[in-house]
């Protein structure tokens, strides 16, 4: 998983699951404080969330946290790490490819407050059938 934010001086920190526990770094006991946790009283007001898939794919979620609706755009090579040059993008919630080939920049359209999005993104060449 890859949290896309400048934490600790990084363009994006990740993260492993292990024994119940989301940690990037050490695990010293109490768990080191990390950028995905929430203070008390912090807002915050959109994540994307990453998962590599087979076939050089990524399984992109999208939330808006905020009251109004929220556009993302996501740059697949810096934030997500992909390697293509360009990638077919399958809307996994609404069952239909979405239009064309993606360059380097998936555009997410407005997200209405408190829902969310799930891509599912490939290098463009290979299959998207789901």
């Amino acid at each position: 998983m890859v949290q896309l934010t400048e934490c600790y001086g990084q363009p994006n920190d990740v993260f492993s699951f292990s024994e119940g526990v989301w940690s990037g770094g050490s695990g010293v006991d109490p768990y080191p404080k990390r950028c995905m946790q929430v203070e008390n009283g912090t807002e915050i007001e959109a994540q994307v969330w990453a998962k590599p898939q087979p076939g050089e794919a990524m399984a992109v979620f999208v939330v808006n946290s905020l009251l109004s609706s929220k556009a993302f755009e996501i740059d697949l090579n810096k934030d997500l790490n992909m390697t293509g040059r360009s990638y077919h993008v399958r809307d996994l919630w609404g069952r239909q490819d979405l239009p064309g080939i993606v360059a380097k920049t998936l555009v997410v359209d407005p997200v209405v407050n408190h829902d969310s999005r799930m891509y599912l993104v490939k290098p463009a060449g290979f299959s998207i059938l789901v």
